[in-house]
């Protein structure tokens, strides 16, 4: 999903669909705006990125829960959490400043911090041998 988001993320810039919604956090002043082809573009970037905002949160439910809150899954959770939120503030960032070329590098940049760290994350959770029955209780 992060990885569908970065290429997502490309094809608004190679698109030239940065500014298809020219405000933020709406889009045309509204949630769901009408569409053209950019419109379409940026509005569906900003859409998947407020999935992977609900996916960390549960993420970090679901880290806590089986790993304790002082585990190391979820305190690289929680780091997404807040990176994730952190790349929505650069997105609306890159709007308002209409397309600032450091913003937009700043905003990739921290792109590939939160692929790295769901890799991590999973890599981790892969090699740990989890008390089920804990969950369910």
């Amino acid at each position: 999903m992060v990885l569908f988001q970065i290429t997502l993320g490309g094809i608004v810039r190679v698109t030239e669909s940065g500014l298809g919604c020219p405000d933020w956090p709406l889009c045309d002043g509204q949630i769901v705006p009408e569409f053209d082809f950019h419109t379409a573009i940026e509005w569906g970037h900003r859409v998947s990125g407020a999935f992977i905002g609900i996916l960390i949160i549960i993420i970090n439910v679901i880290s806590v829960k089986f790993y304790g809150r002082k585990s190391a899954q979820s305190s690289i959770s929680l780091s997404l959490l807040l990176l994730v939120v952190l790349e929505g503030v650069l997105g609306g960032i890159t709007v308002l400043t209409e397309l600032a070329w450091w913003i937009r590098l700043i905003h990739l940049g921290v792109s590939f911090v939160i692929l790295f760290l769901f890799a991590y994350l999973f890599s981790s959770i892969r090699n740990i041998k989890v008390n089920r029955k804990s969950f369910i209780s």
